[in-house]
């Protein structure tokens, strides 16, 4: 089942970040950042607030009251973009190849197209190769632009779809 999150899913919401990003970014983000200044209360607090502020959209993935994964949305200019940007997906690493990232995505694209979006799109850490090629077997293209992500000082590359 996948359902918005409420405040109570922050700390594992969190969690999930934190295992998520070591396991997909080992050998592509300093070690320094992955092991440091992923710090689960930090984290935590942060997701508390973002559920609570309801800027974005934040959904949960579960199963028999266990969250497995979680994504983050968001309209990144609400008066000129017709886009529904995807600012995280996360599944916890040992839930990995079950389906649950590609249930998340397409709940994430059901839900643009039910807000009337045109198109959806993503950033990715460049050299995120399983990354990449998960959002290509869903559809997404890679287009024309990158950006450099700072606080990891990594390229991303954009990815889009129309829904």
């Amino acid at each position: 089942m996948i359902r918005k999150a409420v405040r109570g899913d922050a700390g594992r919401v969190a969690e999930i970040l934190i295992m998520g990003s070591r396991a997909a970014y080992q050998g592509i983000v300093l070690d320094t950042y992955l092991r440091k200044s992923l710090v689960l209360e930090t984290r935590t607090i942060e997701y508390e607030e973002r559920i609570k502020s309801g800027i974005e959209g934040i959904f949960v993935s579960e199963e028999d009251g266990v969250t497995h994964g979680f994504f983050a949305c968001a309209r990144p200019d609400k008066f000129r973009d017709s886009s529904l940007e995807l600012l995280q997906i996360y599944v916890d690493p040992r839930m990995k190849r079950k389906g649950i990232g590609g249930a998340l995505l397409a709940f994430f694209e059901d839900l643009a197209r039910t807000q009337h979006f045109d198109r959806v799109f993503l950033w990715v850490i460049r050299d995120n190769c399983a990354g990449r090629m998960f959002y290509e077997k869903n559809g997404y293209a890679k287009d024309a632009l990158e950006r450099m992500l700072e606080k990891y000082q990594v390229p991303q590359v954009r990815y889009s779809k129309n829904v």
